[in-house]
């Protein structure tokens, strides 16, 4: 059996990947953060990895923060592209 998103491990490796730089483990914890799945339901969170995994060369996150724009105010979203320029800078 592989592990579920919902699994605390599974979750942290990809946190993990994520802060290595993976795109694709960043855009997998935006779309949880976005479905509620494994995470609690969280829109900004979301905004947050789908933007870093699209500065880091994912299209498909693009398309994602894009969908996620449409759940939040423009208020939330200057919060969240905030949230992402903290997230890189930290994480270089």
């Amino acid at each position: 059996m592989g592990a579920k998103p919902q699994d605390p491990d599974f979750i942290t490796d990809l946190r993990i990947k994520a802060e290595e730089g993976s795109a694709k483990a960043q855009y997998n914890l935006g779309v949880m953060y976005t479905e509620g799945e494994g995470v609690i339901k969280d829109y900004k969170q979301a905004y947050m990895y789908a933007n870093i995994s699209s500065y880091n060369g994912s299209k498909e996150a693009i398309k994602l923060r894009e969908l996620i724009e449409k759940e939040l105010t423009a208020e939330q979203i200057n919060e969240a592209q905030e949230l992402s320029r903290e997230w890189i800078k930290s994480h270089k």
